[in-house]
C-alpha cells in the first residue's frame, strides 16, 4: 500500500521525462536531416529569390521565418524591420507566417525545425546562412555584410 503513494508520484515524473527525452531525439533528428541535405544539394538553390537576371538589384535575400503568436518572433519583427531600413534596396527581406498553409510550406523547404527561423540566400538564391532563434542586429547584420557590400 505504501509503494502506491511513490508510484502515484513517479510515474508522472517517468511520463513527463520521457516526453521531454523523445522531443529533443525528434528535434536532433530533423537537425541532421537538415544539415545532410545541405551539403547533399536539396536547400542549396531556390529559383524564387535568384536575382541574378539583371533585372533585380537585390544582392541577397532575408527571410524571417515565424508566427504573430510567438513571443520571439515579435521581438525579431523589430530587428527585421531595422534591418529592412538598414539595408534598403539591396537586401530583400520577407516574413513567413507559419500560420497560414502557404507559409507554413515554404518554411518546409527550408528545414523547419523551430520559430523565429533567419535564413540568408545569396545574389544566386543559394542557402548561406541559417539560424533558429533571436539574434540581435549586430549579429545577423554582421552575417548579411559578409553577402552584401555597400
Amino acid at each position: 500500500m505504501k509503494y502506491l503513494k511513490y508510484i502515484k508520484v513517479i510515474l508522472p515524473i517517468a511520463i513527463i521525462a520521457s516526453l521531454f527525452i523523445f522531443q529533443k531525439s525528434i528535434l536532433r533528428e530533423l537537425s541532421e536531416l537538415s544539415i545532410k541535405n545541405q551539403r547533399t544539394g536539396v536547400f542549396n538553390k531556390y529559383e524564387d529569390y535568384d536575382f541574378t537576371d539583371g533585372e533585380k538589384t537585390f544582392k541577397a535575400s532575408l527571410l524571417e521565418i515565424g508566427a504573430e503568436t510567438c513571443p520571439s518572433c515579435r521581438r525579431m519583427k523589430k530587428v527585421i524591420e531595422r534591418i529592412h531600413d538598414h539595408y534598403a534596396g539591396n537586401l530583400h527581406v520577407e516574413r513567413i507566417n507559419i500560420t497560414k498553409k502557404e507559409g507554413l510550406n515554404k518554411a518546409k523547404e527550408f528545414g523547419l525545425i523551430m520559430i523565429p527561423m533567419q535564413v540568408l540566400l545569396n545574389q544566386k538564391g543559394e542557402l548561406v546562412y541559417r539560424h533558429t532563434g533571436y539574434i540581435s542586429f549586430d549579429d545577423l547584420s554582421e552575417k548579411i555584410e559578409q553577402y552584401i557590400q555597400h
